[in-house]
């Protein structure tokens, strides 16, 4: 029998086995887990690299083994002809493509101890007699945040500031007309407006008035000025950062003006001249007078790239006839048309992308033998209709009466009545196309004569008399009594002037702007009939012209069964239906041309990369009225201008037929119509016999007059006269001294 003490300890030695056991098979299931998991990891690691991430990897590898490039093509131009000094013409673009530049900061370079310690090393290397004009010229933050705002923002900032007073001026000037009944007559609301008119120039005049005005203007520019100089201030002092955009679409002489500005700070004034300085690519170079020697400059913390962007070389005068290009990045290298002819024809004019593919070698060297390569298509130019002359003066006028009436903006066109040629079209306010992310308002993108229909006054009267002349219902003898009104149902309509002239004639109609008249002969047609004819002349349809969002207006009223009387009385001097300005300049366009009604267009040809010409064909839209009818209503027109309310319009020797009008503002919530607002316009032609063009001018809302023959008028005549001219038209009488 054993003894106890060895049991004991063969019992002991027994446990430390089993404990020994069971730890080992503890860590042998660790480690079988540890490999399970580190298994599960790695299989759901492949899994989600070879096949949930397959394409990314895919591609990412094909990225280090192949090369793949997009070949951008090149935009076409957009071209009008333009006259040369020796009687010749020659094509000019209004839309190209150029090079330009975008400034960028580098604000690591502009902290101010790496900016101490380059003007220490400058500091010796001057000590040494090493230095010369290749090392970087050092300017602080808040200099150069200084001069970006002097050279690219103070211009345009100080003219918001002055716009805004003047609209500030404005909107005291309608609070006081808008009190003014509409109910009045032509003489008291004419006597109405030069009354407050007058108390607005004493205010002006006032010194007081003045000062206050010029600490105004002081403080929004202080105001103004010190918040974007600290935006450029936030761009600069972003600490180690390598690289920040501050602005784009730079040209070459702004980015020398800047340099200028730059070194006139550090180096003084009397150091060099605008002229010392050029481009060599993106490189500003300075070349002091009576030196061959060059030095390129380097501002510290400052640098400039160029690509290739759209340019538009007349700015804002042609802008809401071309519309713009945009980019979606600075890796879009084709953009996208946006608005205008650059929408409308951006397939045409973008081209086709190219590509090419090609091995890449261990040396990242491109292989091209056996890979893909498809050429770019570069895109088609367009030659307009347009008259670079004619539309920089119509235009520049237009601007001009706009600020002179403070006028909410107005447009111009121009045709040609044989062909429906474009000559001119204007609008206001306008933009600069190359600097479309600067407008605040969308609204000036649109083009205004062909997008914003409005109510025509008194200038559709020369329409309505057309259809009757036309169907034999008067002719310019025909007479009525006019009583100064007359009742439409329950409905009483007046004269403009609330006058009644007796007996008179379709001439005096015309002459006087009567709506009596204009009533009388739209019952003599009939509703029906007269319908059929203003849908005869265009009207209520878009008039097809290769521009996007054009309108169609609206005659709507005329095919309403409730109130049609009423409506087509309305209508008969302009109220109650809408046109645009360019139906209205295509609709006398038929007076002046026979009655035939041609279709407006503003691309004469599409040349494409290989020569191919495609030639826009005039196009007859329908016989609106006969030539008879015409040639009649011509005549009666040249008597408006002769001896009615557009004798402004007139042009000294010469025939000018034309009507006035001034047409009411319809109130947003269709009751009746806005007190003190109006639209002006006129359309008109000449020479009567042989008309070298068509136009309609439009002001909108202007403040300064109350009739059409205050403000559009004078417009008309002032352009007209300048076409006929221009195009060397023989007087067809003789000239006043």
């Amino acid at each position: 029998m054993p003894r106890p003490d060895r049991l004991v300890a063969q019992s002991s030695r027994f446990n430390i086995h089993n404990q020994q056991k069971k730890k080992f098979n503890t860590s042998l299931k660790l480690v079988l887990i540890f490999f399970i998991i580190a298994g599960l990891t790695v299989v759901a690691r492949l899994f989600w690299l070879q096949i949930i991430n397959h394409d990314y990897y895919l591609a990412k590898a094909r990225d280090q083994q192949e090369f793949y490039a997009e070949l951008a093509p090149t935009r076409g131009q957009i071209f009008v002809y333009d006259k040369t000094a020796n009687g010749g013409k020659e094509l000019y673009p209004l839309a190209t493509n150029r090079r330009l530049f975008n400034l960028y900061a580098v604000p690591r370079d502009l902290e101010i101890d790496k900016i101490n310690q380059k003007r220490e090393e400058q500091t010796k290397a001057q000590e040494r007699g090493t230095a010369d004009y290749l090392l970087p010229v050092i300017i602080d933050p808040t200099d150069l945040a200084e001069i970006l705002f002097e050279t690219f923002d103070q211009p345009a900032i100080i003219a918001e500031i002055k716009q805004a007073e003047q609209n500030n001026l404005k909107k005291q000037l309608d609070e006081e007309m808008s009190k003014l009944p509409s109910a009045s007559s032509s003489e008291e609301i004419a006597t109405a407006r030069e009354a407050i008119l007058k108390r607005q120039q004493d205010l002006l005049a006032d010194k007081f008035y003045q000062e206050m005005a010029q600490a105004r203007y002081d403080a929004a520019l202080k105001e103004k000025s010190e918040a974007k100089i600290a935006d450029y201030l936030k761009i600069l002092n972003k600490g180690n950062d390598p690289y920040e955009v501050i602005t784009k679409k730079l040209e070459g002489e702004q980015i020398l003006k800047l340099y200028f500005k730059i070194l006139s700070r550090v180096w003084g004034d009397a150091t060099l001249s605008p002229t010392d300085l050029s481009l060599d690519g993106e490189t500003v170079i300075w070349q002091p007078k009576n030196e061959d020697k060059k030095y390129s400059i380097i501002v510290n913390g400052l640098g400039q790239t160029s690509r290739e962007y759209r340019y538009y070389p007349e700015k804002n005068i042609e802008a809401n006839i071309l519309g713009f290009v945009s980019f979606a990045n600075d890796d879009d290298l084709i953009g996208q048309g946006k608005y205008g002819l650059e929408e409308a024809f951006d397939d045409i004019l973008a081209g086709r992308a190219g590509l090419v593919k090609g091995d890449v070698s261990a040396n990242r060297a491109v292989i091209l033998g056996g890979r893909d390569y498809r050429a770019q298509t570069n895109g088609s130019d367009l030659i307009l209709t347009i008259d670079r002359s004619i539309q920089n003066f119509a235009c520049t006028k237009l601007l001009e009466a706009v600020a002179k009436h403070q006028a909410d903006g107005g447009s111009v066109v121009i045709i040609d009545p044989k062909t429906g040629a474009v000559l001119a079209m204007c609008s206001a306010p306008n933009f600069d196309p190359n600097n479309y992310s600067l407008v605040k308002d969308l609204r000036q993108f649109n083009n205004q004569s062909t997008f914003e229909a409005y109510e025509p006054g008194s200038i559709f009267k020369a329409i309505t008399m057309a259809i009757g002349i036309d169907q034999g219902k008067v002719t310019p003898q025909t007479t009525y009594n006019d009583s100064g009104s007359v009742m439409v149902g329950h409905n009483k309509i007046n004269n403009s002037d609330f006058k009644g002239r007796g007996v008179v004639n379709m001439v005096r109609v015309l002459q006087d702007s009567l709506n009596t008249g204009a009533v009388f002969v739209m019952r003599q047609i009939g509703l029906e009939n007269f319908r059929a004819g203003v849908v005869k002349f265009g009207f209520g349809e878009k008039t097809g012209i290769e521009l996007p969002a054009e309108s169609a207006g609206s005659i709507s009223n005329l095919y309403e069964k409730f109130g049609q009387d009423i409506n087509a009385a309305t209508a008969s001097f302009g109220q109650g239906i809408n046109v645009t300005t360019l139906q209205m300049a295509m609709a006398f366009g038929a007076l002046a041309n026979e009655g035939k009604l041609m279709r407006p267009y503003l691309v004469q040809e599409i040349v494409s990369p290989d020569g191919t010409r495609v030639i826009t064909e005039p196009q007859m839209v329908a016989q609106a009225i006969s030539p008879e009818a015409a040639r009649t209503v011509s005549g009666m027109l040249v008597n408006v201008v002769e001896d009615g309310h557009g004798k402004k319009a007139g042009v000294e020797g010469y025939y000018v037929a034309g009507k006035t009008g001034t047409a009411q503002v319809p109130r947003k919530d269709g009751r009746g119509y806005i007190a003190g607002i109006n639209i002006g316009s006129f359309a008109g032609y000449a020479p009567v016999d042989n008309p070298a063009f068509v136009m309609v001018v439009r002001i909108d809302h202007p403040r300064g007059v109350v009739w059409a023959e205050s403000s559009a008028a004078p417009l008309f005549g002032e352009i007209a006269n300048f076409i006929l001219k221009y195009k060397q038209i023989p007087a067809e009488r003789p000239i006043k001294n």
